[in-house]
């Protein structure tokens, strides 16, 4: 099975929204994506953020979004979900088949969220990062199980 993880690294220029607003919006995209292929999905996403820097040279904050299903051998699956991130403001940088491993679409949005859906036989992923936004990993708000005093030893 062929796995490609893309990531975001920089916002775009004249980014407006918060970190956790990008998440939700990329989550919501993986969640329409995941209705293109019919069948049981395990969402993997991951609640850590990560620290990032943004095209502006502050510190930001992305998270990276995991997703496998089913697979398919529909070779319009790729098309239509090439169509869906169209529609949602993505560049595709490429779609087709990925060798012997089944078909693949890549793209990329202006805040720079990197996104891969890749499908075989076998299974189905759809991958990526959400945009660096400006914030910081430690805020509560993005990590919230960080507190600012270590923890005391209980007897």
């Amino acid at each position: 099975m062929l796995v490609v993880a893309l990531c975001g690294c920089t916002a775009g220029e004249g980014s407006t929204t918060d970190p956790q607003t990008a998440r939700d919006e990329l989550s919501a995209l993986f969640d329409e994506t995941q209705d293109l292929i019919d069948g049981d999905w395990t969402n993997e996403d991951q609640v850590v953020p990560l620290s990032c820097t943004t095209r502006e040279g502050v510190d930001g904050v992305q998270f990276e979004l995991h997703r496998t299903g089913p697979g398919t051998d529909d070779a319009d699956a790729a098309a239509r979900v090439a169509d869906l991130w169209k529609a949602n403001g993505y560049e595709i940088l490429r779609t087709g088949e990925a060798g012997a491993f089944g078909f693949e679409v890549a793209a990329e949005n202006a805040r720079r969220s990197s996104i891969v859906f890749t499908t075989t036989e076998d299974a189905s992923i759809v991958t990526g990062g959400s945009g660096c936004e400006p914030g910081d990993v430690a805020d509560p708000t993005y990590s919230p199980w960080l507190t600012d005093s270590p923890s005391e030893p209980t007897d």
